[in-house]
């Protein structure tokens, strides 16, 4: 448990364990009792310890994780919890998180919101991993510049079908995705008797939804493809690891080197789905066989990443020291820049893994090993089915994805020009044009 000056780039650059269950707490020395935590995972989680009057053991609360909490927003929940005890009050009673209350005292939703993200009953125990950076975004967008300094027992019925409404003329299904988080979090809250009450009873999602079921021509994949020659080759090379493995893109943006076993031409997902009850982030690993041309996107990356944990690293490239620390947080600017330079206005990310799985039932591969390549559970199949039967159908993978790498080799060879087509199809970095490859390093 080493104490440190605890700062915001220290936050950023603490390491994790090395092992799976272990943590290290780092005390700060300018405020007794107030440590962050950090696991296995890279989760990092600010805590207070402190005891109260007349008791001789040592209590401990949570205060949020970071992010979204900042290590100002934290230490200053830490004080607030601080001056409860000195007051002879509990922290526990009254659930002190960062932000959570105005001047008065009084609970805002935006401070809800943050005790819901950083509770393990709350958004700990979403079990997809890029579920809980994607409500924390949403909830900072959408939910806070409306709702976020008003006390969650003044939002009425009218106040939610309005504004959810309002947003859902535009952006339909954000306003379904925002209005499904804040049910959530009031629901949540009414649990742990935070609110007398919720507004969301007997009003609905303001939109409704039609399955999108966009699948990309070949013509639009070699389109793409052409496009991603002016992207930097990280941008790049991620767009094209979905091609070559359809996996999901949150996937993708958390792999890590260490999870590339190019002995055996696999990549080693630790987490899927967060097992539910379980905020440390055990759950169930996944297998994802690499094709040769999913093998060579990574190989022309390495010059671009290797400084990182990270396979595809964040930070911009411009900066004078590269963050090893943070992974890519999320390439929206770069499906706009697609979009223009092919034409497809429509293109969305998820097209590539629709594409990916429709590609393999072209190609005769059994609905059983698509449902496998997706990492989807198997229709019929028991919930507890996997946790007895442990095959993985890594050669049946293999195959399925080695001949949609041999497909795709061929489609691009064909579509474009004949200039380097061999080495665009075995890995489009191969021809990123050197400004574009000084500009990644």
């Amino acid at each position: 448990m080493p104490t440190v000056n605890l700062t915001a780039k220290m936050l950023e650059n603490l390491k994790a364990p090395a092992r799976a269950g272990e943590r290290i707490e780092y005390f700060d020395e300018t405020l007794p009792g107030f440590a962050v935590r950090v696991t296995h995972d890279g989760r990092k989680t600010f805590t207070f310890l402190y005891r109260r009057q007349g008791q001789r053991k040592k209590l401990r609360i949570n205060l949020g994780t970071h992010p979204p909490l900042s290590l100002k927003e934290g230490r200053e929940a830490a004080r607030t919890a601080w001056r409860d005890v000195q007051h002879g009050g509990d922290p526990h009673s009254v659930e002190t998180r960062a932000d959570s209350s105005n001047g008065d005292g009084s609970l805002t939703l935006e401070g809800l919101c943050n005790q819901y993200l950083g509770a393990p009953d709350g958004g700990r125990r979403l079990r997809a991993s890029s579920t809980l950076p994607h409500y924390a975004r949403l909830i900072k967008a959408e939910i806070t510049p409306v709702f976020g300094k008003r006390q969650p027992g003044e939002i009425t019925r009218r106040d939610i079908r309005e504004w959810a409404e309002r947003l859902g003329e535009d952006k339909p299904v954000v306003a379904n995705r925002a209005f499904s988080i804040m049910r959530r979090v009031y629901t949540w809250a009414l649990g742990r008797d935070l609110v007398g009450s919720t507004p969301f009873v007997g009003i609905h999602k303001p939109a409704i939804e039609t399955p999108r079921d966009r699948v990309l021509t070949p013509d639009e994949i070699a389109q793409v493809f052409a496009a991603l020659r002016h992207e930097r080759p990280i941008i790049a090379a991620l767009w094209e690891l979905l091609f070559y493995t359809g996996v999901r893109p949150g996937t993708a943006l958390a792999a890590r080197w260490a999870d590339m076993k190019f002995d055996r031409k696999v990549w080693e997902v630790p987490i899927t789905k967060r097992a539910r009850g379980n905020p440390e982030g055990t759950g169930r690993p996944f297998a994802v066989p690499l094709s040769p041309q999913a093998v060579a996107v990574l190989e022309l990356l390495k010059p671009f990443a290797a400084h990182s944990d990270f396979v595809f690293p964040g930070g911009s490239p411009r900066r004078a020291s590269l963050d090893s620390e943070r992974n890519l947080f999320s390439p929206q600017k770069s499906i706009q820049r697609i979009r223009e330079r092919t034409g497809i206005k429509d293109f969305m990310m998820r097209d590539v893994r629709r594409t990916v799985a429709t590609g393999l039932a072209e190609l005769g591969t059994p609905a059983t090993i698509i449902s496998k390549v997706l990492d989807h559970t198997l229709p019929g199949e028991s919930a507890v089915t996997p946790i007895y039967s442990r095959y993985a159908f890594l050669d049946e993978k293999r195959q399925a994805l080695d001949s949609w790498g041999r497909h795709l080799a061929a489609l691009l060879q064909s579509k474009l020009p004949a200039k380097n087509a061999a080495r665009r199809a075995r890995g489009h970095l191969a021809v990123v044009p050197a400004r574009r490859q000084r500009a990644g390093r």
